[in-house]
């Protein structure tokens, strides 16, 4: 779909995910009222989705009931994150291979869900503001294209050893990225996405100490140090 359909308005997330019970799971979204025709038909052609496939023109409260979050089957879980300039095919190719090693290793320790969601982003994602207007991102030079890592697992015995595992695979997937020739090295990880404890440098780079001055104007008392996140 993204090499022959250029309309702005139709998206795929594609999440490489191993979840139990789970034979796949597909999120198509056209952001307008209504559905250009044959836009997604090839998806809907795969034989597991053309049998049960939900798509129609709904509203956000009807889309987040129809996805079973399935929270009650884990414990514990832990996010990660890294951009790109681009998913060329070494990258998706790469995340397989991450998605299938790390569910076969932590298969053992009560993983839950193994899930690499990836989100190509139009080059054009960072023209509508100017910088400084939002904290996130730092600079508006460039395009990037997050990429959204979530384990989860059901024994917290093993909590440092899948927090190592996104760590190890957000590092191999970067070196792809470097590898492919992309200027990603200190690109701008995504604040919802980053693992906890991420410096903040390297989510709003050289708007920290303006944010800080910010944080420190607007919130003397530190009331918002009492809630989770990143603190500045």
């Amino acid at each position: 779909m993204t090499l022959s359909v250029v309309d702005p308005g139709a998206a795929v997330v594609a999440a490489y995910t191993v979840l139990p019970g789970e034979p796949g799971i597909l999120l198509h979204l056209y952001n307008g009222p209504t559905l250009p025709a044959g836009i997604f038909d090839t998806f809907l052609a795969i034989p597991h989705y053309a049998k049960d496939h939900d798509v129609s023109t709904r509203d956000l409260l009807s889309l987040v009931k129809r996805i079973d979050w399935r929270s009650d089957a884990w414990h514990s879980g832990i996010f990660h994150g890294l951009a790109v300039a681009q998913y060329t095919p070494k990258i998706p190719d790469a995340i397989a291979n991450e998605t299938a090693f790390w569910s076969s290793h932590l298969k053992e320790l009560g993983a839950a869900d193994i899930d690499y969601g990836v989100q190509p982003f139009l080059s054009t994602v960072f023209t509508h503001g100017t910088y400084g207007s939002s904290a996130y991102p730092p600079s508006r030079g460039k395009s990037l294209c997050p990429l959204n890592l979530y384990f989860a697992w059901s024994d917290k015995r093993f909590d440092v050893v899948f927090h190592e595992a996104a760590r190890q695979s957000i590092t191999h997937i970067r070196e792809v990225a470097l590898s492919e020739g992309q200027d990603v090295a200190n690109a701008a990880v995504y604040p919802n996405y980053a693992i906890y404890d991420t410096p903040l440098e390297d989510l709003y780079g050289d708007t920290v100490l303006a944010l800080r001055a910010l944080k420190a104007s607007v919130d003397p008392d530190n009331v918002m140090g009492l809630a989770g996140g990143f603190k500045f």
